[in-house]
């Protein structure tokens, strides 16, 4: 790791083992923000974790700000590679809103090892912006779901798009923080425990192993986190319906939309014209 590739870093590791401390230390911190929140994290608590005198911390990062930094670039980057690779999957026969299902559901996959994205977005959401980090963070999602608006509904006004990112991203936070709410899977850890039970007449033991009824908490983390992917998605459907949608005729519709997005056929018809071009 060099302090270009890193300029949240105070002193550029030269050898191995001092890249490798570290990569330690932002585990690490990876981990204490998880599980206290970015607000109630501290360098003590990290270096205690990491077993390093706080000194030697201090030697790399100046501050708890500098590991969210580096921590930030560490998730955005990695996002921008898995959007620009799903992104290049995607075909004119695709449905847009399975498009966007396709990369909400790696996202939150994707969350499950990014451990820290959730509390630093939730320090980019308090009131004061105590973390520029969580920020920065969200400002990268932002961008991911403006050209995300641009693909669904092109020609969308620039007003129309940043506000409507700047509502699908707080959704997207609901998606994420299901995907890492590991209380989820303690609190459900009773049902997975064997069914026991003795025979009345034999005594013997009728143990019949794992409740096939009771969801696993995995489970369950799983369809709370769909559950908020079709929030999102029913969003989008709302608000860019196609032209020829009821919605626009209807005076009495509960979502009002704002702009017309093509329809597959359209999208079809648009992609056959540019490729015989």
């Amino acid at each position: 790791m060099s302090d270009e590739s890193n300029p949240h870093l105070r002193n550029m590791p030269r050898q191995a083992r001092s890249a490798a401390r570290v990569e330690h230390l932002l585990d690490v911190a990876e981990e204490v923000f998880e599980e206290v929140g970015y607000d109630a994290a501290t360098t003590n608590l990290v270096a205690s974790r990491a077993g390093v005198p706080v000194g030697t911390l201090y030697r790399w990062f100046p501050d708890k700000a500098a590991l969210a930094e580096a921590l930030t670039d560490r998730y955005l980057d990695h996002l921008m590679g898995l959007y620009s690779g799903m992104l290049d999957q995607i075909s004119p026969s695709d449905r847009i809103g399975d498009f966007v299902r396709r990369v909400l559901t790696r996202l939150a996959e994707e969350t499950r090892t990014q451990r820290a994205m959730p509390a630093l977005l939730v320090s980019a959401m308090v009131p004061g912006g105590r973390s520029r980090a969580g920020a920065r963070l969200r400002q990268g999602l932002e961008g991911h779901v403006r050209m995300l608006l641009e693909l669904r509904a092109p020609g969308i006004p620039e007003d129309i798009r940043d506000r409507s990112s700047e509502v699908i991203v707080t959704l997207v936070y609901l998606v994420l923080a299901a995907a890492a709410d590991t209380d989820v899977s303690t609190a459900t850890a009773v049902d997975t425990d064997p069914v026991t039970d003795t025979d009345p007449v034999t005594g013997a033991d009728t143990t019949t192993g794992i409740d096939s009824t009771a969801g696993t908490g995995l489970d369950i983390r799983s369809q709370i986190t769909d559950e908020y992917i079709d929030v999102v998605l029913s969003y989008l459907e709302a608000k860019f319906p196609s032209p020829g949608h009821p919605a626009w005729s209807d005076p009495d519709v509960p979502v009002k939309p704002v702009f017309a997005a093509p329809d597959r056929l359209h999208r079809l018809a648009a992609a056959e014209a540019a490729n015989a071009d």
